[in-house]
């Protein structure tokens, strides 16, 4: 399978799982596919709308994985 359709599987299922509240599952998907392909992580809609919601759903300060993906993708400071 190409890394392309590799990575927006990745991402669709991530997408599917944060939809069933399973986060930290739907997070590491996300996690392995930016180590697949930065880039493509990093500017995707699906992933930074993903990130971005959960941060704003988190109660206090996000988890060490939570914020360093956010940081990689600049959805926060």
């Amino acid at each position: 399978m190409p890394l392309e359709s590799l990575v927006r599987h990745s991402l669709e299922l991530a997408r599917a799982y944060s939809a069933q509240n399973r986060t930290d599952e739907a997070l590491a998907l996300v996690l392995d596919a930016e180590e697949l392909a930065p880039e493509q992580i990093r500017y995707h809609f699906i992933s930074r709308h993903l990130v971005t919601v959960w941060v704003r759903q988190q109660r206090g300060k996000p988890s060490h994985l939570l914020a360093g993906v956010a940081q990689r993708l600049r959805v926060i400071g």
